[in-house]
């Protein structure tokens, strides 16, 4: 997709964000743009914590958070796209302060510093492991919201929010698909 300016680059992807998440959350999300250069979003839903309650009459909360950097795609035609800088896609029972259920995330430090890939935290304490696994790094690969969203729905059974969601859930997967960068 060829856009003009760095805020351009973000809006489609906060919309697609917004599309897949309303699949089972009626919440909205929200950028936070950090004026640049580099422009700068933070795309997240509300309150402190940003929570989001999900399904209809079930007690799950979901945290959606994304940060993503604006930067010129080239140089001759002048078009921008996002990169993503980290992602925070998680579950949570409660929806104040407390441990995520599972927790998909990518938050590289700049020094080096910390685990830098894509990884998964899930709560639970097996005897076979040296520490629980909400404290271990379980290796994935760059994990879409839009898998993630799918995994409430198709695995752990959270009700949707909308009859179209598996056609939601493909289209904005497949946008993702041809803008992202890694």
């Amino acid at each position: 997709m060829f856009v003009r300016t760095p805020r351009k680059a973000i809006d489609p992807l906060l919309r697609d964000l917004q599309a897949a998440v309303s699949c089972v959350t009626p919440a909205v999300l929200r950028a936070r743009i950090v004026e640049g250069p580099p422009m700068r979003a933070a795309i997240t839903f509300g309150g402190a914590p940003p929570r989001a309650k999900v399904g209809r009459g079930q007690e799950r909360w979901i945290e959606a958070n994304v940060a993503v950097e604006a930067r010129q795609d080239d140089a001759e035609t002048g078009s921008w796209r996002t990169h993503t800088l980290r992602y925070d896609f998680s579950l949570y029972d409660s929806p104040d302060a407390g441990r995520a259920l599972l927790a998909y995330h990518f938050h590289p430090n700049p020094s080096g510093a910390g685990y830098q890939r894509p990884h998964l935290h899930v709560r639970a304490g097996p005897g076979w492991s040296p520490r629980p696994l909400e404290r271990t790094h379980l290796p994935t690969g760059r994990v879409p919201c839009e898998a993630f969203i799918r995994l409430l729905i198709e695995e752990l059974g959270i009700r949707t929010a909308r009859s179209d969601w598996d056609a939601v859930l493909s289209r904005t997967q497949a946008m993702f698909e041809t803008r992202r960068t890694w």
